[in-house]
């Protein structure tokens, strides 16, 4: 289980024991995103890092392992993984880009431009 506070995120094992402390940016909205696919036994969660702009995604099923990328230059805004946890979707205030993340390297995928921004 996690759980979101304004600047951290907990996670908790079955008996209900913090397990892992991430800190965060303020996370006012609070952003998180979590799949634990159980074909392939993993386990992947997604924040806003400390610093502005940039998401965490820890591999809980693979000894909490951390790639921090730089999605955006402004802060972020949304966060989302698809069903297996393998692509990550962020999108920032500015509200122009949705980019695409390989969740395993880290590494872009795609990049999607919108006429619109968040309101």
């Amino acid at each position: 289980m996690a759980v979101v506070a304004e600047d951290n995120i907990y996670l908790y094992d079955e008996k209900r024991e913090i397990i892992k402390t991430y800190k965060t940016c303020t996370n006012s909205l609070g952003l998180i995103a979590f799949v634990a696919n159980k074909s392939n036994k993993s386990s992947i969660l997604v924040f806003p890092s400390e610093q502005k702009g940039h998401v965490t995604i820890v591999n809980v099923s693979d000894g909490f392992s951390e790639t921090m990328i730089q999605a955006h230059a402004a802060n972020i805004r949304a966060i989302s993984l698809n069903k297996s946890g393998s692509l990550l979707a962020t999108a920032s205030e500015t509200g122009t880009l949705v980019r695409l993340w390989n969740t395993a390297d880290g590494k872009k995928v795609n990049e999607f431009r919108s006429k619109k921004q968040f309101s």
